[in-house]
């Protein structure tokens, strides 16, 4: 079986992607996306990590992340893990069902429970693989969201309204700076906390540290931005990467690729 990692995307619709992974030793570190996220365990095991919760998805389970939830799935050794995922922008599902649809998916489901799901993100997939029309491909997300009980995001807002309202302060501090050289003397002038007490309630309340969060905003910056085919350089020094490497080492360990290979993959 042929390994590595494969990016899908159709330039007529920015808004939705596609990833296929066959990569036993892939170790990704804690992160999120700017979009709704789905998808399949194909082979093998892999250890699913959440806010502070650890589960075992098996073949043929389904994950459901929404977006800016900080989440790492793992493979078990020597487990032959393969795995697809789909990634969806809130501005499209809004835009295709601006009513939203009732309930919210799960965020590992198993078996039976997914095996419709499953078999519609494989059918996404493959409408990207085969160069399918954008119209072939977009109707298979629409067929794929109210499998999942889409609500446009609601699940994130929901999370977001419990958040402690100094790690909501401290969120909004990066979203609007996450570009610059943010120090702890900015986050504590914008909170009025000491440093050791919003390091603290930050790393509690989104399990991660500031500076993590910050490198997950540049990284799907990054992401856009090669999409765009502007110079990968350039665009690291837009969002803030001090070097090459930084930007290199970091999107590798997020995106499981280098820039330079997600940049061939969105181009193809």
């Amino acid at each position: 079986m042929m390994k590595g990692i494969r990016f899908y995307r159709e330039a007529s619709l920015p808004h939705l992607e596609a990833k296929w992974c066959s990569l036993q030793d892939l170790c990704y570190k804690k992160h999120f996306h700017e979009e709704l996220s789905v998808g399949i365990i194909d082979r093998g095991t892999t250890r699913v990590w959440y806010e502070g919760k650890e589960l075992q998805g098996d073949e043929g389970s389904v994950v459901c992340f929404p977006l800016y939830m900080p989440h790492a799935c793992n493979p078990a050794p020597d487990s032959g893990w393969t795995y697809k995922m789909l990634f969806i922008h809130p501005a499209w599902i809004k835009a295709v069902f601006p009513d939203g649809q009732p309930g919210e998916a799960p965020f590992l489901m198993e078996h039976r429970q997914a095996r419709g799901i499953g078999e519609a993100v494989n059918r996404c997939v493959r409408a990207f693989d085969g160069l399918l029309s954008p119209m072939e491909i977009e109707a298979g997300f629409i067929e794929l969201l109210p499998m999942l009980g889409c609500d446009s995001g609601g699940k994130a807002e929901r999370r977001e309204a419990a958040e402690p309202k100094h790690v909501k302060r401290i969120k909004e501090y990066i979203h609007e700076h996450y570009q610059a050289k943010i120090t702890l003397s900015d986050l504590e002038n914008a909170t009025g906390l000491s440093k050791y007490h919003l390091s603290h309630l930050f790393k509690k309340g989104s399990h991660l540290p500031p500076h993590a969060y910050q490198n997950l905003l540049r990284i799907n910056y990054v992401k856009k931005e090669l999409c765009k085919r502007r110079p990968i350089a350039d665009i690291g020094a837009e969002a803030g990467f001090y070097d090459q490497s930084h930007l290199t080492r970091t999107f590798l360990q997020t995106v499981g690729i280098t820039p330079q290979k997600y940049a061939a993959a969105m181009q193809a």
